[in-house]
């Protein structure tokens, strides 16, 4: 996977969490839940990247 993709990832993953932490300001009351919701977004970006940086070859000694 290119590194254009992997940024892209990882871009889309950041805006989502900036997003959700945005709504908390907005709805206190269901702090518990979004909370969840970036927590979910995390540990998507890093399973992602992980996988990612698994199939990568590696670069030869």
């Amino acid at each position: 996977m290119s590194s254009t993709n992997v940024s892209a990832l990882s871009d889309h993953c950041d805006k989502q969490i900036a997003e959700t932490q945005k709504l908390i300001a907005d709805y206190p009351h269901e702090r518990a839940a979004l909370e969840r919701v970036i927590k979910g977004w995390r540990a998507t970006k890093r399973r992602h990247l992980a996988l990612i940086n698994n199939i990568q070859p590696k670069e030869p000694a």
